[in-house]
């Protein structure tokens, strides 16, 4: 999966069959919307906003035929009008989490996915 920068949608690349596939909604927030991204325990990939609204969240299709889903995570009010928000992220060993490095926010966002598949809780 490739996030978009300045691109309107997620670019899916099946590595085994070099098929080419948009998929989620178009997202039309203009140009540098994510920089940087993480796979996590849950299965999902998670964007780190830079001009977007919110964390781009990608939970690839569990069998074939299903769709991708692709959401924006709302990252609050304070942050909506900030451009160069994060300079990428950190994936943390210890607690799973994801840590959004400000540029020009002026708070980190913490992204905590959910287990993975085969546990129960956090």
């Amino acid at each position: 999966y490739l996030f978009p920068c300045d691109a309107e949608r997620v670019l899916r690349i099946n590595c085994e069959t070099e098929e080419l596939k948009l998929v989620g909604p178009l997202l039309l927030d203009g140009e540098n919307k994510f920089q940087n991204g993480f796979a996590c325990r849950d299965g999902a990939l998670y964007g780190i906003p830079q001009r977007s609204a919110g964390v781009l969240r990608i939970v690839p299709a569990a069998h074939e035929g299903e769709e991708d889903h692709v959401e924006i995570m709302d990252c609050g009010e304070e942050l909506v009008g900030v451009k160069d928000k994060f300079e990428g992220g950190v994936l943390s060993p210890s607690d799973g989490c994801v840590y959004c490095i400000p540029l020009r926010a002026k708070t980190c966002v913490k992204i905590v996915p959910g287990p993975a598949p085969n546990q129960k809780g956090v």
